[in-house]
């Protein structure tokens, strides 16, 4: 096993047991990872429990932008969140931020409630919000178990400053869970620099389907792939970022 936790980020069955089988000890379900992540299908969530025993956290987030949400957004939140626990997740990932980009007490509040003993997780929001130190210290009052975190910056190895400060200051009180841009070749190095005791990543990569679609029509949101492509989990790289890091190798 290895001495760091590592939780994989994934939207699919496929995703989901190639984490299990490649060594994961947590699974962070959801859809639209291309989004940053959006909340993920009841089947979906069935379909992985019935098929893993690891933990698997669900997001809930209905839509990609900003954490600011309307009213009827923060409806769909809580019914999407309270069927999610109904149907077994192990816990749930969500932020939610007023406009000022402050750390909204009465929405996360709520969200807590519905977690009820799973695991609470909130997610990069925090990495929106206007003042890290004091984000964390009302997350910590509002009770949630982990912070998953860049450190403000685009990746987490860009943010390990910040996330060893914020682990020095705040890790005996919320669990701190860099994520973002995390490979096999610098999740070593990342935990050396930071000290954390848990990761969280894609891991995935781009595969061809060999399903030839109308080369001028393109479904994908940005310009990265090709009409043919998709990204999918890697269960390869998922393998070789655990036995990095069971050898404390720090390659980057």
């Amino acid at each position: 096993m290895s001495p760091t936790l590592v939780e994989v980020c994934c939207e699919s069955l496929h995703g989901a047991m190639a984490a299990q089988e490649n060594g994961a000890d947590r699974i962070e379900l959801n859809a639209g990872i291309e989004l940053g992540g959006l909340t993920p299908t009841l089947s979906l969530l069935r379909q992985v429990k019935a098929a893993t025993n690891i933990p698997v956290i669900c997001m809930v987030r209905p839509r990609g932008g900003n954490f600011y949400y309307s009213s009827s957004e923060f409806d769909l939140m809580q019914q999407e969140a309270r069927l999610l626990i109904e149907n077994d997740a192990d816990g749930l990932a969500f932020g939610i931020l007023n406009p000022d980009l402050t750390i909204d007490h009465k929405r996360n509040q709520t969200l807590i409630e519905i977690c009820g003993s799973r695991q609470r997780v909130f997610h990069r929001a925090f990495d929106c919000s206007a003042d890290l130190s004091l984000a964390i210290s009302e997350l910590i009052h509002l009770k949630f178990d982990r912070v998953l975190t860049s450190g403000g910056q685009p990746t987490a190895m860009d943010g390990a400053d910040v996330i060893q400060h914020i682990i020095g200051d705040f890790g005996d009180q919320i669990e701190v869970l860099p994520g973002s841009g995390i490979r096999p070749e610098n999740a070593a190095l990342l935990v050396k620099k930071t000290g954390c005791r848990q990761i969280h990543g894609t891991f995935q990569s781009t595969i061809t389907t060999g399903v030839q679609l109308n080369s001028r029509i393109n479904f994908h949101p940005g310009p990265h792939l090709a009409a043919d492509e998709i990204r999918q989990t890697d269960g390869e790289l998922i393998h070789k970022t655990i036995a990095n890091l069971k050898q404390g190798l720090p390659t980057a």
